[in-house]
Order: C-alpha cells, then structure tokens, then sequence
C-alpha cells in the first residue's frame, strides 16, 4: 500500500476523511489546505494495473468511437494541430485502442502511444497499425525533449504519483512543447450536489483535482496554463433542451463533471 504524509500539491501534511457513507474502504481524504481529494492510503500500481485486463478491452473497443470522438473535439477547441510543427511527434499516453493514434497518423504526424493493457495493444497494432508500447510511461526509457505534443486523457486520476508522472513529462517534452489533459473535476456543479454519489467516485480513481489544484500542480512542474475548458451535465435521456442549457451553463462557468487543460513547457 502507498501512504501520503503530505499533500503532493502544496506539502500540507493535514487531511479530513471524507465520503464515508459508501467508500470508507477507499480511505478518500482531502487535503485541508488546497483541497485535494484522494485515496490515503492506495492500492500498490501492480494492483491498478491488474484491472487492465479482457474485461476492460472488452469496454474500450465497444466504446472506441465515442472516446475518439471526445478527444477530437477537445483537440479542435483547444486547436492544438494549427500550433504544431508539420512532421509533430505525438505522444498519447493512455491509448486504448489506438483510433487517436490512427487519425494524427492519418494527419502526418509521427506517432507513439503507451498502453498497459495488452489486448488493446495488440488490437491497435494489428488493426490500425500504430507504434503502440506495452508499458508504463517510466519504463519506455523516452530520451530527453522527444515529443512535441503529450497527450492523455482520464488517466492522471489513476496514477499512484501524478506529481512524478509530469516531472517525466516535463523531462521527453521539446522545450516550448503542448501537453492536453483531461480529467474529472472535483469542485464542478454535479461533484458538489451528488457528493460521494458523484459518478466518477469510484474505486480506481486515486486522486480528484479540482482547477486550482491541477493548475498548481502543473505550474509546480514548470508548465504555463494556457487554455482551460469544462464539460458535461445531466445524462443523456433526460430533456433535451434542460441538458443543452445545462452542457452550455458548464462550459461557460468551467463547473461541468469533466476538465480539460492545455498547457505548455516552460524553462525551469
């Protein structure tokens, strides 16, 4: 199991238990000073990593175009393609099963994704055939500067060490390099109204940020905060005028279930 003295954001070394009622067997705590929220103590990585077996394939691959589809709309908000070099190294953290690597393929870019789950590996490599690795980031031995571009999404929250995670970013990032995260938001409308009922409380969700404290974490790791986006509301199937008010509300306040950061290196 992982321990956590102090808050790996601000050091604060005072939390307060919290979501009790259904997840005391998570042990999720909140830090008091910059209010984190994650599980202390954790499952060991090898026990995350066991999840990533058929069963979870078995979902991806089911659910792989409207995945897809999501990060390309958040790549056309945030219009990262017009801010890359022609031949970009992309680097997609986190693949599934390597659409998004087939389409910046498919745009001329130069392609590299990491995944741990091995039948999505071989599905990738096999039917779109994209330079997939079976791995952790730390253990692909990247070289200094060999990416301009990073991407990852939903997968921060799952790490046992988010804050080691992007010291490696920063270290295989060009300098003036693009990273594009997307990750639960904690301090959105529906995270506060349903509390420990919130849908992305679940087990294998390590750690929770909220704006403020992903945006310090990142500048703590010397990367600048360019653009910020938010969304999603109510399910789908409920009115579809109150959910397209409550999708358009979220995104104008930045209070939707989901965040999404572009953000850029800076020299240390």
């Amino acid at each position: 199991m992982t321990e956590f003295q102090n808050c790996i954001i601000c050091g604060n070394p005072n939390f307060h238990n919290i979501y009790l009622r259904q997840w005391s067997s998570s042990h999720f705590v909140q830090c008091k000073n910059c209010g984190l929220i994650f599980q202390n103590p954790q499952e060991d990585i090898q026990d995350t990593q066991n999840r990533y077996s058929d069963d979870y394939f078995k979902y991806e691959q089911q659910n792989e175009e409207n995945f897809f589809q999501l990060i390309k709309k958040t790549m056309e908000d945030f219009q990262i393609f017009s801010q890359l070099p022609k031949n970009a190294k992309i680097l997609e953290i986190g693949s599934a099963t390597g659409l998004f690597l087939n389409y910046v393929k498919q745009l001329g870019y130069q392609e590299t994704g990491i995944e741990i789950c091995q039948p999505s590996v071989e599905y990738g490599r096999k039917k779109y055939g994209v330079n997939l690795l079976n791995c952790q980031l730390e253990e692909a031995n990247f070289k200094d500067q060999s990416f301009d571009f990073v991407h990852f999404s939903h997968l921060i929250e799952h790490l046992n060490r988010p804050d080691l995670f992007l010291k490696e970013i920063y270290r295989i990032l060009k300098p003036g390099g693009w990273v594009n995260i997307t990750t639960p938001n904690s301090s959105g409308w529906f995270a506060n109204y349903y509390q420990e009922n919130w849908r992305c409380i679940v087990d294998d969700h390590l750690f929770l940020f909220n704006q403020q404290n992903l945006k310090k974490l990142l500048t703590n790791h010397h990367f600048k905060v360019i653009r910020f986006l938010s969304w999603g509301s109510i399910p789908a199937g409920k009115s579809k005028q109150l959910k397209a008010f409550t999708d358009w509300l979220v995104k104008k306040t930045g209070k939707g279930d989901v965040m999404s950061f572009l953000i850029k290196k800076k020299k240390k």
